[in-house]
């Protein structure tokens, strides 16, 4: 009988999949990050972490060169 690994950092997998986003936007993959960002935007079950989720869109669009979509975004979380 075999266990997988538990995480025990007291994180929730919402903040998980933030995290993830987040160091594939440091690692500068804009794209894959925005995309990530964006599904949170659009998932009902991650409404408490919509802003963040914007706002890093926003700074991944910005990355992109979309931006007109950069500041749209901003001017949301604003």
């Amino acid at each position: 009988m075999s266990f997988d690994a538990v995480d025990v950092s007291g994180k929730t997998g919402d903040r998980q999949c933030m995290d993830a986003a987040i160091n594939q936007f440091k690692a500068d993959e804009f794209e894959p990050a925005a995309l990530a960002f964006f599904e949170m935007t659009q998932d009902p079950k991650m409404a408490g972490m919509t802003i963040e989720a914007e706002f890093w869109l926003g700074k991944s669009l910005y990355k992109l060169e979309f931006y007109n979509s950069s500041l749209g975004m901003f001017s949301k979380v604003l």
